[in-house]
């Protein structure tokens, strides 16, 4: 799955989606929707099954930024708060997967800020600053859920990076 920022909406939704589709990539954005219907963009979230476990995959962008500037589609689009838009499709993502990553295209802090504030996220991979992260940094205090593993990737693929985790029976 690959989550949509702003500069993926440049020449428009549907020119994205036939591209993601040429090159079988599986769309996702938590927090883009239509705004006179508020239906999701594209979907919010997937599941996969990866070694026996069910991880889902959700994704964000900035609430702030020009969508489709070569064009009029994006007067037609808004952007939900982030934080809300994962916090209000957490308890039926967790009722569907022992594992929950958040691919996110807020900057470190703001992805920081997000992990510590939404519980139920295990891992959170930021991408928009530039900044990259060699080893995750463990963010949040909270007993029940545990700790966000808060990663950072670079941006514009400059980089691939691997995370191995181990899966207990209660998720983490």
């Amino acid at each position: 799955a690959v989550n949509v920022a702003p500069s993926d909406l440049s020449w428009g939704v549907e020119s994205l989606r036939q591209s993601a589709q040429a090159n079988k990539v599986e769309l996702v954005s938590s927090n883009l929707k239509q705004k006179e219907t508020g239906q999701y963009i594209f979907k919010p979230y997937v599941i996969r099954n990866v070694k026996g476990i069910r991880v889902a995959f959700l994704g964000v962008m900035e609430d702030n930024e020009p969508l489709a500037p070569y064009g009029t589609e994006g007067e037609h689009l808004t952007v939900v708060d982030p934080k809300e838009a994962v916090a209000a499709l957490m308890p039926e993502v967790r009722t569907k997967a022992e594992v929950v990553v958040v691919f996110s295209h807020l900057g470190q802090r703001a992805t920081q800020q997000m992990a510590d504030e939404v519980k139920g996220i295990d891992v959170a991979l930021s991408g928009k600053d530039g900044f990259v992260n060699h080893k995750p940094t463990e963010v949040g205090t909270d007993s029940t859920t545990g700790k966000t593993l808060v990663l950072e990737a670079g941006q514009q693929g400059k980089y691939v990076g691997a995370l191995v985790m181990v899966v207990s029976e209660n998720g983490k």
